[in-house]
């Protein structure tokens, strides 16, 4: 499982378009996509840097347990 983390602007037609590495191509893909609006108050780089070694690592476990 790879875990990938992006910021990008979604435009008026509602799309997003996620370039992988080469090394993804002509393979099948479970893709899984948590979203969080960013705002100067709050965004999802601040939720994930409050969290420990230990608890990054026990949310990465429960993403792979969940679609795996």
């Amino acid at each position: 499982m790879e875990i990938m983390k992006i910021r990008t602007h979604i435009g008026n037609d509602g799309i997003l378009k996620v370039e992988l590495p080469a090394e993804f191509a002509n393979q099948e893909l479970e893709i899984v996509i948590v979203f969080q609006p960013v705002t100067e108050k709050s965004s999802l780089s601040k939720f994930v840097g409050i969290l420990s070694d230990s608890e990054a690592g026990e949310l990465q476990q429960v993403i792979k347990d969940e679609f795996e």
